[in-house]
C-alpha cells in the first residue's frame, strides 16, 4: 500500500461492534474498503471486547464517554451528548492527523463538527430523514467541498439542494457470498420468518398483528411454522394479553450466521413496519432477499419505493387479515411467487458491500 494512500475511518457514535444493524452495515462495509487495497479502521467511543471485528478498531475517549452518557445522569441528556460529540471530533482531528483520511460517520453533528475544525474528506452517510437543527447542518454540509452526502435511498432529493458531483446513493447492502442460488421452494421448510428486533427507536413491534396472523396460518395451513429471530416466547406473551399461537418458533436473540442460516431455510419473510419516515431502508429487506426469500411486507411508502410493486407482496400493516390473504395468495399462485423471487435475486445481486462502497469511494476520490 502507497504511504499516501487515502485511510478510511469508519466513525461511529455508538458501541462497537455490534449485531445490530448499524455495526453490520459498518463492519461489512469497513471490510469491503480494506480489500479494495485502503488501510481501514472503525472508530467508536465504546468497544464491546465480548465480540469480534476483522477490523482495526480504536476506542477514543471511552472514559468520558461512559462518564458524561451514564444512564444514572438524568438532567441535560442532549447537551451531555452533544458536548461530547464535540470532544470526540476534536480528539478524533487531533489523533489521525493524515491528510489523506477520509472520514465516514452516520452522524450528522459529527460531520459538522469535523468539517469545521478539519482539512479532511467526509463521508456522511444518511440513513433518515434530518429534523430540527440537523436540517440546517445538513445545508451547511451540502455546500461544503470536501463532504459527500450518501443517503441510503433517494429519500432527501426532493428536501435538499446536493451537489450531484458529491452526492451518491449508498443502498443497503449483503456480502455477494451471502446471496443464494435461485431457489426451489420444494428444498424449503413452510416457514414464513421474521428476523428483527422487538423494538426500533421507540417504536414497537405489532405483537398482536404478528400473533393473529400466525394464528390465521395455523387455522388453514397446520404445516407452515412461524419462525422468531431475535426474541423468545417470554417476552412475545408479556406484550399481549393471551397466550401465543401453536405454530411459532422462538430462536431468541442468535449471531448473525444462525439468523442468515435460518432465512436459507425459510420460504417466506415478514417485514413488519408501521408507516413513519424512520426506517428508510430496513437491511433486513436485503437479506430476506439475498436468503431467497418471498417477501411479505407491510404496505408503507417507504416499502414501495424500495421494493415497488414486482418483489414482493404487499399487505395493510394494520390487518392481520390482510397480511393472511397475501400469504394465501402466495399460496395459491405459484407464477407469481416465483416471479417475485426471480425479481428479488436479480435485485439483490446489484447490492454487495464491494459495489456499494466503490460507488462512494470512486466519487470521493476521482481527483485523488
Amino acid at each position: 500500500m502507497n504511504k499516501n494512500s487515502p485511510k478510511i475511518l469508519f466513525i461511529l457514535t455508538a458501541r462497537f461492534p455490534t449485531e445490530k444493524a448499524y455495526g453490520v452495515t459498518t463492519e461489512f462495509s469497513a471490510r469491503a474498503t480494506k480489500e479494495l487495497g485502503y488501510f481501514t479502521s472503525i472508530i467508536t467511543p465504546k468497544r464491546d471486547h465480548d465480540l469480534l471485528s476483522m477490523l482495526y478498531v480504536d476506542e477514543v475517549m471511552g472514559r468520558l464517554y461512559a462518564i458524561l452518557l451514564s444512564s444514572k445522569i438524568k438532567l441535560f441528556t442532549s447537551l451531555r451528548y452533544h458536548f461530547f460529540l464535540c470532544v470526540y471530533a476534536f480528539a478524533i482531528k487531533n489523533k489521525m492527523k493524515y491528510l489523506n483520511n477520509i472520514f465516514w460517520t452516520r452522524d450528522v453533528f459529527i460531520a459538522f463538527v469535523l468539517s469545521v475544525i478539519s482539512r479532511n474528506r467526509i463521508v456522511l452517510e444518511l440513513h433518515n430523514i434530518p429534523t430540527g437543527f440537523r436540517v440546517f447542518l445538513v445545508n451547511f454540509l451540502i455546500k461544503k467541498p470536501l463532504v459527500f452526502v450518501s443517503p441510503i435511498s433517494n429519500f432527501l432529493e426532493s428536501q435538499f439542494n446536493f451537489d450531484k458531483n458529491r452526492y451518491m446513493i449508498a443502498p443497503m447492502a449483503v456480502n455477494s457470498t451471502e446471496i443464494v442460488d435461485f431457489p426451489d421452494n420444494k428444498t424449503r421448510n413452510k416457514t414464513i420468518i421474521y428476523v428483527g428486533q422487538p423494538e426500533s427507536k421507540g417504536k414497537k413491534l405489532n405483537f398482536t398483528l404478528m400473533n393473529e396472523l400466525a394464528e390465521l396460518i395455523w387455522q388453514e395451513y397446520p404445516d407452515w411454522i412461524f419462525e422468531v429471530v431475535g426474541f423468545d416466547k417470554n417476552f412475545f406473551e408479556k406484550q399481549m394479553a393471551k397466550s401465543c399461537s401453536k405454530n411459532f418458533n422462538f430462536l431468541g436473540p442468535v449471531p448473525r450466521e444462525i439468523a442468515l442460516s435460518r432465512m436459507n431455510l425459510a420460504r417466506i419473510g415478514l417485514v413488519l413496519y408501521e408507516n413513519d419516515s424512520y426506517h428508510q431502508f430496513p437491511l433486513k429487506i436485503v437479506e430476506y432477499a439475498a436468503s431467497g426469500l418471498t417477501i411479505l411486507a407491510s404496505d408503507t411508502s417507504i416499502h414501495r419505493r424500495i421494493l415497488g410493486s414486482k418483489k414482493c407482496v404487499f399487505f395493510d400493516g394494520t390487518s392481520s387479515k390482510s397480511a393472511f390473504l397475501s400469504f394465501r395468495n402466495l399460496q395459491n399462485n405459484y407464477k407469481e411467487t416465483y416471479e417475485i423471487k426471480a425479481n428479488l435475486n436479480n435485485w439483490v445481486k446489484g447490492l454487495t458491500y464491494q459495489k456499494r462502497v466503490y460507488r462512494v469511494l470512486d466519487n470521493v476520490l476521482k481527483d485523488f
